[in-house]
């Protein structure tokens, strides 16, 4: 018994609907109660709380639903109806499902996730276990940033430190980091400017720029953060009295867009970190970079994908967990489907100036409609 998705990508949008049908392949009759169909999408956050004496530890545990609709696609499986034969062969049981307005994307974090899932039972018997199938599904929330016209200007931020160890001389250090905006989209490329004074009398360390992801989970009573730099780039160390000037590229992962808003329990948001080592104390200097879908000035170069998300180091919410039983087909590994961008130029054509001496000749890019005019000179 299959579960399978109308969409071969098996993404969706709130207020979708969502279709498909279970495909149900006997080679013999067999007698049932019916074919049931679950659709489940809810957020759950769970993380151990060491106890004082570390004998006992407690689990604590969140979770709020946002649909759990059942359906019966074929006989009386919600009932307490006599079984009834399903004949030998090939049977199909289409099934439909709104999604609603208001709910958060698919996330999957250390501590928690946002998952949606369809999930077919073949009951035989109500005091018999079922066959049970599971299919995940990603539930994707565009972030416009056209409407938010400040992340399109230039951020800069700068830190400075003083020092009055008795292992380093009195003295300072400044770190700077800037970006000539602060709202991107994943496969996009984002300048990062960076500047460090050493104005002590000891060598520093290599630096290392960070795009990092910030994950909140839980409420006003009990909180985790989790941190998980996505994109290393390594500066070199800077001598005493020195100063440096950096200019990197970051290109952003591929990755779920900031927020997840609809969710209570957890929230997600993205940084650029400067960070370098002084005196045996990691120091640091950020911008909030905020991560979208829809471009503030779209660009007919830009094409977009429904790809993986970048591979978590760690991944305890990797699989939907059920109850252990021989008759239950997981879903297994999954991972929600993110939208990754590609900016593709048009390729460069020759184009020869009729008054230039020498005939000198310069690459430049034309628009399609160039093309089509200086077809038709």
């Amino acid at each position: 018994m299959d579960v399978v998705l109308h969409r071969s990508h098996g993404v969706y949008k709130p207020e979708d609907d969502v279709t498909g049908f279970v495909h149900l392949e006997l080679d013999k009759p067999i007698k049932i109660r019916g074919v049931q169909l679950l659709v489940h999408g809810s957020s759950t956050i769970s993380w151990r709380i060491p106890s004082k004496s570390n004998e006992h530890s407690q689990i604590h545990r969140q979770e709020e639903v946002y649909f759990n609709h059942s359906i019966t696609l074929w006989g009386h499986a919600s009932t307490d109806c006599d079984l009834e034969t399903i004949p030998r062969g090939s049977h199909l049981f289409p099934f439909k499902f709104p999604l609603p307005m208001e709910i958060p994307g698919s996330f999957e974090g250390l501590h928690g996730r946002s998952r949606y899932y369809v999930q077919s039972s073949l009951v035989y018997d109500k005091h018999d276990d079922s066959l049970v199938t599971q299919c995940p599904f990603t539930v994707f929330r565009d972030v416009d940033l056209r409407p938010q016209f400040t992340l399109m200007e230039k951020m800069k931020k700068e830190r400075e430190i003083c020092l009055r160890s008795t292992c380093w001389r009195a003295g300072h250090v400044v770190l700077g980091i800037s970006t000539p905006k602060s709202a991107f989209v994943p496969g996009e490329k984002m300048t990062v400017n960076t500047e460090i004074h050493n104005m002590t009398g000891r060598k520093l360390k290599g630096s290392t720029i960070a795009f990092r992801q910030v994950v909140s989970y839980g409420t006003n009573s009990e909180t985790r953060r989790v941190t998980w730099d996505m994109v290393h780039l390594h500066q070199p160390g800077l001598g005493p009295g020195k100063q440096g000037v950096w200019q990197n590229l970051v290109i952003i992962p591929s990755t779920v867009p900031t927020g997840l808003d609809g969710c209570s329990l957890m929230k997600l948001t993205y940084e650029i970190v400067l960070l370098v080592e002084v005196d045996r104390v990691k120091q640091n200097v950020s911008i909030p970079i905020t991560i979208g879908t829809i471009q503030h000035t779209p660009s007919k170069y830009c094409h977009w994908e429904y790809t993986d998300p970048a591979p978590f180091p760690n991944k305890r919410w990797s699989s939907i967990h059920d109850a252990d039983s021989t008759r239950k087909h997981h879903c297994g590994y999954f991972e929600p489907k993110c939208k990754y961008f590609t900016f593709q130029m048009p390729e460069t054509e020759l184009s020869t100036f009729e008054y230039s001496p020498g005939q000198k000749r310069r690459h430049i890019i034309l628009s399609p409609d160039e093309e089509n005019k200086e077809s038709t000179v």
